[in-house]
C-alpha cells in the first residue's frame, strides 16, 4: 500500500509556485507567402524553374465554340493546339449552352484508341483497339443516399441502397465536368501504362503504321416534339506524361559510368589466328537521358597486336556519318540514337529503326579521363583481358570522343517516350557501330553495338507539377504509378556483347 503522505525528500508538484515559471510571449504571426520580394525583402537566389512559375504555366485556358454550345478546358499550357494534359491529372471545364429549355441530357466521354498495321509482301493486316472509354452523366445529375452503416441499419428501418434523384428539371446554362484519367488499362489479360499521344509511319520494303489517339466527346440530347436528336463535337487531345531522371548525370566517379564492351570476328576466308579488335564504348551510367542535353561518351579500340590496328591509322579518319566511300582506308566511326517500333500481327514480329540523333566525334590524342579509363580497365579485367587501355594510337590503343543531343524539336520523337502496348513495343536505343577501311578486303567483322536507354521530358531537377508529371518511381520520377517496362540492360538480341 502506498503512503498517503510525501515520501521524505520528495516536494509536491502543488508547492511550486506558478511566479518561478518562465512568461511565455507569443511569437509573433508569420508573413504570408509572396513569389516576388517585399520592399524589405531580397531576393538571394532564383531557382531556373520555380513552382509558382509552372503554375502560371498552366492558368490558361482552351476554348471551342459549336453553333448551340461552348467548351472550356481549364489548366492548360499558354499557346497550345489541342488541350494537353499529363498523367493523372483531370480533365476538367465548363460547358456553356445557349439554349436549354429543351435540354434533355449532357454527356462526356473520355476515349483512347490505338490503331495499328503492317503491310508486308506476303500480306497485310490492320487492328483498331479501345484502350480507354469513361463516360460522365452531367446533366440531369444524380444524388446518392448513403447507406447506413451495419451500427446505424438496426436502429433505421429505412435502409436504400444508390437511389438516384434528379436534382433540377431544367437544365442550367453553364455545367462543369471533371474526369480523371486513369493511370492504366486492362487488355486481354494484362495490365499497361496508359501510353502517349502518338504517331509513326514507317515505309520501306515492308511497312508498318501506329497511331495513339485521345479524344473528348461532349453530347447534348434535345427533346422534341416527336423524336429527341442529339448535337455533340468531337475534340482531340493530347496525352503527355511527363518524366525526368531520378538522379543528375555526373562523371566524378568511375561508377558513373557504364562501359559497354563488343568485339570484331574474323571474316569466314581469313585465318582464326588473327587478334581481333575490342571495344569498350563509355556511356552516363543512368541510361536515362533527358531531351535537349548534351551527353558526352568515349570510345576506346584495343588490340593484344599493335599491327591490327595500325590498319586503322593509314589513313586520319573521318567524323560521325560524315564517312564518304572516296575514302576507303579510313575507319568509320558511327554512334546514333534510334527509335526501335516493334508491331506483332499475321504471326510475325516486324521491327523498325527510325534515326533521332547523330552523334558528333573527334578522335582523341591524349589519355582518356581517369574515372573513365578506370571504368574500362574494370571491365577488361572483369573478363580476363590483357593490355593496358592507356597506351594510345598506334600502340595498341585508339579513342575517340564524342557527344548527342536529341532535339524536342526532332517530329520524330514526338514529345514521347517509348512504352509498351498490346502487340506494339517503342523503345529508344543507342547504336554504335565500326566499320574498318578496306571492309571488302579487311580480315576482321565490323563492330555493332545496341543499347537500350530511356529518354525523359525534363531534365534532373525541374519542378513539375499540377499532375503533368509522375511521382518518384526506380530511375525516372513519376505520379503515383510504377515506371513502365523498361528494355533489359542486355539488349536480348540487339546486343552483339552484354554490359559488364
Amino acid at each position: 500500500m502506498f503512503p498517503s503522505s510525501p515520501l521524505p525528500g520528495y516536494e509536491s508538484e502543488d508547492r511550486h509556485d506558478d511566479d518561478r515559471l518562465p512568461t511565455y510571449t507569443p511569437a509573433p504571426p508569420t508573413p504570408g507567402y509572396t513569389a516576388s520580394p517585399r520592399p524589405n525583402e531580397a531576393r538571394i537566389n532564383l531557382a531556373t524553374a520555380t513552382r509558382q512559375s509552372r503554375t502560371d504555366d498552366l492558368n490558361h485556358v482552351f476554348v471551342e465554340r459549336t453553333k448551340h454550345f461552348s467548351l472550356t478546358f481549364t489548366n492548360q499550357p499558354a499557346s497550345c493546339a489541342r488541350p494537353t494534359y499529363g498523367r493523372g491529372t483531370a480533365i476538367q471545364g465548363l460547358i456553356n449552352i445557349f439554349k436549354t429549355d429543351d435540354v434533355a441530357s449532357v454527356v462526356v466521354k473520355f476515349e483512347a484508341r490505338m490503331f495499328y498495321s503492317i503491310s508486308t509482301e506476303t500480306g497485310s493486316g490492320e487492328n483498331d483497339i479501345s484502350l480507354i472509354e469513361e463516360n460522365l452523366k452531367v446533366f440531369p445529375q444524380v444524388t446518392t443516399l448513403n447507406p447506413a452503416s451495419p451500427s446505424n441499419s438496426r436502429r433505421h428501418s429505412n435502409f436504400f441502397s444508390r437511389v438516384p434523384q434528379p436534382l433540377s428539371e431544367a437544365c442550367p446554362p453553364e455545367l462543369s465536368f471533371s474526369l480523371r484519367i486513369p493511370f492504366s488499362y486492362s487488355y486481354d489479360g494484362s495490365s499497361y501504362l496508359l501510353p502517349p499521344t502518338y504517331s509513326a509511319d514507317v515505309n520501306f520494303r515492308d511497312g508498318a503504321s501506329v497511331k495513339i489517339r485521345y479524344s473528348f466527346k461532349v453530347t447534348i440530347g434535345r427533346k422534341g416534339p416527336l423524336v429527341d436528336r442529339k448535337t455533340s463535337i468531337v475534340i482531340p487531345i493530347i496525352y503527355a506524361p511527363r518524366s525526368r531522371p531520378s538522379k543528375p548525370i555526373m562523371d566524378i566517379f568511375p561508377e558513373d559510368w557504364s562501359v559497354y564492351y563488343s568485339e570484331s570476328g574474323v571474316r569466314k576466308g581469313f585465318s582464326s589466328n588473327i587478334d581481333v579488335v575490342q571495344a569498350f564504348l563509355a556511356l552516363p551510367h543512368s541510361q536515362i537521358y533527358p531531351i535537349d542535353t548534351r551527353i558526352q561518351f568515349y570510345l576506346q579500340l584495343w588490340s593484344i597486336s599493335p599491327s591490327t590496328l595500325a590498319m586503322y591509322a593509314q589513313e586520319p579518319p573521318t567524323l560521325g556519318r560524315s564517312q564518304t566511300e572516296s575514302n576507303p582506308r579510313a575507319v568509320r566511326v558511327e554512334l546514333v540514337v534510334l527509335r526501335s517500333i516493334k508491331v506483332d500481327m499475321l504471326q510475325r514480329t516486324l521491327k523498325f529503326y527510325q534515326t533521332l540523333a547523330s552523334a558528333s566525334i573527334r578522335r582523341y590524342e591524349h589519355e582518356l579521363p581517369p574515372t573513365v579509363r578506370t571504368a574500362m580497365e574494370r571491365v577488361q579485367a572483369s573478363r580476363g583481358l590483357a593490355g593496358p587501355l592507356s597506351v594510345q594510337n598506334g600502340n595498341g590503343c585508339m579513342s575517340w570522343e564524342g557527344q548527342f543531343t536529341i532535339s524536342k524539336d526532332e517530329p520524330l520523337w514526338g514529345g514521347c517516350a517509348g512504352f509498351l502496348a498490346p502487340n506494339v513495343f517503342v523503345r529508344d536505343l543507342i547504336a554504335l557501330r565500326v566499320i574498318p577501311p578496306n571492309y571488302k578486303d579487311y580480315p576482321l567483322k565490323r563492330i555493332e553495338q545496341f543499347i537500350p536507354i530511356r529518354l525523359t521530358t525534363d531534365p534532373y531537377g525541374e519542378e513539375l507539377i499540377h499532375g503533368m508529371e509522375i511521382a518518384a518511381g526506380h530511375s525516372v520520377h513519376c505520379l503515383g504509378t510504377p515506371d513502365s517496362p523498361v528494355p533489359s540492360r542486355k539488349g536480348g538480341a540487339f546486343l552483339s556483347a552484354g554490359r559488364a
